[in-house]
């Protein structure tokens, strides 16, 4: 692997989410599905209305969590994308 990341964080600044944006190839349902056998409960953009094919991102609340809980939860998430068979190319930003 080339040291390019698998996912884009975004709206660090908006408040009480973030978005993680997925590498082309990542299936947001499905890790999202992952992570919840795993305790970790994230959604998906696919409640949300776009203009073009669906984005492959996560949302990922953080209000409420503890800064040990909300740090497990984003390692759980990083190994499950890094373990995700046939890992895709790296995300890269548009």
């Amino acid at each position: 692997m080339s040291g390019s990341p698998l996912a884009h964080l975004g709206g660090i600044e908006a408040g009480l989410h973030l978005c993680l944006h997925l590498a082309p190839g990542l299936d947001a349902g499905a890790l999202t599905d992952r992570l919840a056998s795993r305790g970790i409960f994230v959604s998906t953009l696919a409640s949300h209305t776009f203009a073009g094919p669906e984005a492959q991102a996560l949302l990922l609340g953080y209000a409420g969590l503890t800064a040990a809980q909300a740090r497990a939860g984003s390692q759980e998430i990083a190994r499950m994308v890094r373990a995700t068979p046939g890992c895709p190319a790296p995300y890269e930003q548009a």
